[in-house]
């Protein structure tokens, strides 16, 4: 009980900075999107790397707006997919805001190189990456809300999901059933980064902060922990399953992000990380 009134404490610590760093994403997005897929449209060519950076920016807006672009041709498949791969939404806020910033600063240039890799492949594995749609709009749940109250929304999920966690993992403090849980997790296994990067497609902006929190509490490695990071868009697949891409393209997609998560994840898994 004593842990868990600790982790609640500590928890509501990092409310502030997690509020303010929000409220900046959420201007952000509300004043850039649309200059961004202006410029993209005209760099069609050199579209991944500049792309890939703008997704590491710690939002779920950027992988739904990128899909939302993809849809429009504006973008191309190996520019989602890298997109899809850079972004981590919340997980870069969680890190910075719990004093892990040699930690972020890792995971960061990983998942820069990787999305950039992956997106460079797929471009020369994929030479038809042009998709006929229909019609296209440009859907966010909080597109027309409040900036303040967005961000506020943003903090209080996770402050909610965080105090979820640690609930859960008290029950896991003795040394049995943490073992009991680390096996679940399949730990020590090459599986491990692909059971990440599978449960990384549920589509909540939240997921890459509970592969945060189990990586810090040891109880997933690092590969998986990246798996999990490379994986997870947030509320895109939901997107891209209404859009009007055709059921083949979408169905492509998925096992693209899927594919390229775990398998970066089990060949990191033969690295020794510190």
């Amino acid at each position: 009980m004593s842990t868990l009134i600790d982790a609640f404490y500590d928890t509501l610590k990092i409310i502030p900075f997690l509020y303010l760093s929000f409220l900046a994403i959420e201007y952000f997005e509300h004043h850039s999107t649309e200059k961004l897929a202006i410029w993209l449209e005209k760099s069609k060519k050199i579209q991944v790397i500049p792309a890939t950076f703008f997704g590491l920016l710690p939002s779920c807006g950027m992988p739904v707006a990128a899909t939302s672009l993809f849809s429009a041709n504006i973008i191309s498949l190996s520019t989602l997919i890298s997109i899809y791969l850079a972004s981590s939404d919340e997980a870069f806020i969680y890190l910075l805001s719990s004093g892990n910033v040699t930690l972020l600063t890792k995971i960061i240039v990983i998942k820069l190189l990787l999305a950039i890799f992956w997106g460079f492949m797929i471009s020369l594995l994929f030479t038809k990456q042009q998709v006929i749609t229909t019609t296209v709009t440009h859907q966010h749940d909080e597109c027309n809300e409040n900036i303040f109250l967005a961000a506020f929304n943003h903090a209080i999920k996770i402050i909610i999901l965080l105090l979820i966690i640690n609930a859960v993992l008290s029950l896991f403090l003795d040394t049995d059933n943490l073992a009991k849980l680390s096996n679940l997790l399949l730990n020590n296994s090459l599986l491990q980064p692909v059971l990440t990067a599978v449960v990384g497609l549920i589509p909540n902006c939240t997921i890459s902060v509970l592969f945060a929190h189990l990586y810090l509490n040891s109880l997933i490695s690092f590969p998986s922990l990246i798996s999990g990071l490379l994986s997870t868009t947030g509320s895109s697949i939901i997107l891209l399953v209404r859009s009007p891409v055709n059921a083949a393209t979408k169905l492509k997609i998925i096992l693209i992000q899927v594919a390229c998560s775990a398998l970066s994840g089990v060949v990191l898994s033969f690295f020794t990380f510190s």
